[in-house]
């Protein structure tokens, strides 16, 4: 079975991805460069080096998957990397169920990872691009990256977390 990578990934060209990086700089600090954003609502970039990193919106982790462009592809052919990073089996589900993306969409979270969310098809709606990007970054950041410099230990209750809705409109 050959699979299309086209199928789990958007457009960049058609993607202002300044924008979706914008509540992501508490992390990304303007070091990175987006090559890709998946349809499950991640994103890869690149750095000055050229080496590719993965940023997890659903637990707000940025991790170096590759040392280059060229050896990112090469690890995309590994049938679990490519499911781990394309939540591949999640999307094929979701398109298998007529929950389809429009063209600035992607799947997002109902409830975030970091939050105890899962990564099963009923924890997926379709999402503005933007304000996916928005909403999952300012979550991450409140809970990795707290006022006191701290991240919040494993376990905390949150009883509520602060969105800004003036930032990005769908």
């Amino acid at each position: 079975m050959t699979i299309d990578l086209n199928q789990f990934i958007k457009n960049i060209q058609k993607i202002d991805t300044r924008d979706i990086c914008s509540d992501w700089q508490w992390l990304l600090g303007n070091k990175y460069d987006p090559i890709m954003v998946t349809c499950s609502g991640d994103m890869f970039l690149t750095d000055t080096s050229g080496a590719v990193y993965w940023l997890d919106t659903g637990i707000g982790q940025l991790s170096r998957i590759a040392e280059s462009t060229d050896q990112f592809i090469e690890a995309l052919e590994d049938i679990d990397n490519f499911d781990k990073w394309m939540l591949a089996s999640t999307v094929l589900d979701l398109i298998e169920n007529d929950v389809l993306l429009k063209e600035n969409q992607v799947y997002s979270y109902k409830v975030m990872p970091i939050l105890n969310g899962s990564y099963s098809m009923d924890n997926f709606d379709t999402t503005d691009i933007s304000v996916h990007f928005s909403i999952t970054g300012q979550i991450c950041q409140q809970i990795i990256k707290p006022d006191n410099g701290m991240p919040l230990p494993d376990g905390t209750r949150i009883d509520k977390v602060l969105i800004d809705p003036f930032t990005k409109k769908p």
